[in-house]
Order: structure tokens, then sequence, then C-alpha cells
């Protein structure tokens, strides 16, 4: 009974290194305007559910990111509050900031949000992002 508390604990270990990597890498591709890094974290499945826009695949979503580079520079803070793993299957809940400077203007724009992922495992082992849904977070809320 404890060999196999320890080898789910070592997995959990392992999968939550492994989650913090894809978050890691994913702001590390933002930061650096590469649209097509940021495609590999998300599944082939993969739907945007955020506020505010219609659902959206992939597609759309490489549409989204060079629209936005070519207008600006950008960089994630990435604050994860609960990583919740089942088997092949995650959520992550948290904050994030966007920060988002005008390339011709020079002017900078600061976005924060709340988010909720659901993550996979496939492909041995690797965590995709499958579902995303974001919004504002209501301490940045006009009042």
């Amino acid at each position: 009974m404890v060999s196999a508390s320890c080898a789910g604990d070592e997995r959990d270990a392992a999968s939550r290194a492994s989650i913090d990597a894809v978050r890691e890498g994913f702001a590390a591709a933002y930061a650096r305007s590469d649209v097509e890094a940021l495609l590999r974290y998300y599944d082939r499945d993969y739907v945007d559910l955020s506020a505010g826009v219609a659902a959206r695949g992939r597609e759309a979503m490489r549409e989204a990111f060079e629209d936005t580079f070519e207008r600006f520079r950008g960089r994630l803070e990435i604050h994860p509050d609960e990583v919740l793993i089942n088997g092949d299957w995650a959520i992550e809940r948290g904050t994030f900031s966007i920060h988002l400077l005008d390339r011709s203007s020079g002017a900078e724009r600061v976005s924060r949000r709340r988010y909720l992922e659901l993550l996979v495992r496939r492909d041995g082992g690797r965590w995709y992002i499958l579902r995303d849904l974001d919004n504002e977070d209501p301490r940045d809320a006009p009042r």
C-alpha cells in the first residue's frame, strides 16, 4: 500500500512539474512572439471559451496571436492558484497579467485576468491545453 501511494505521489510530482513547464514555456514563447511555439501547447481539440469572444480553436488562436504580435510586444505573468490532477487530466486555476507594448507608440497596456484551464496528457506523457477560459479580474473592473 505504501509503495502504491509513493508511486502515485511521484507521478503527481512529475505531472505537476510537467504542467509547470507548460506554463513557463507558454509564457516564454509569448515573450518571443513565437506563434508556432505557442500553438504547440494547445491540444489538437483545443477550444478557447474566454469571455467576450466566440468559442475558437487553434487556427483562430494563430490568427489572434499573429494580429497581437504584429502590433505589440507582449509579456505574460502567470500565477497559478490551484492545480488539480486526476490521471491524464488536470485543471489549473489562477490569474495572469498581459503586458502589451505598442510597437508604434511605445505605450504599454496591462490587462489582468482570471483563468481556468483543462489540460490533458497525451503522446507519452506530454501535457496539452485542451480548454481555456478567462475573464476580467474583478479587482481591475471599472467601478
